[in-house]
């Protein structure tokens, strides 16, 4: 191969940049955020607008009175000491072909600081 890339390869290779590029700010806004910026409110609102961007994600947010109803008394017990309520993030995300080959779980935890 000579090292020459047709237009629509390339277009596609940028759109794949800038995409990942705007994950990587929005990560780094997210995490360099002082509480009275991102709290659990406001990061709940980032993933529903997350998600409302994308057709490939639908987002879920659970707040303390479903989580005390489907008896998360874990989860609640760390979000005792902060100054807004919890909020149980939920995103899938759904392959745009719509067939899934594999299903896979990831599991984190925000830890927001907002105490002083």
């Amino acid at each position: 191969q000579d090292g020459t890339v047709d237009a629509s390869t390339f277009n596609s290779s940028i759109q794949d940049g800038l995409k990942l590029a705007h994950a990587q700010y929005l990560t780094m806004d997210i995490i360099n955020s002082p509480h009275n910026i991102m709290n659990s409110i406001s990061f709940a609102n980032e993933a529903r607008a997350l998600a409302e961007q994308n057709p490939t994600l639908t987002c879920i947010i659970l707040g303390k009175a479903e989580c005390e109803r489907r008896k998360m008394g874990a989860y609640l017990a760390v979000s005792r000491g902060a100054e807004t309520e919890p909020q149980f993030i939920h995103l899938t995300y759904k392959p745009p072909a719509g067939e899934i080959k594999h299903r896979v779980g990831i599991v984190g935890k925000g830890v927001l600081f907002d105490t002083d």
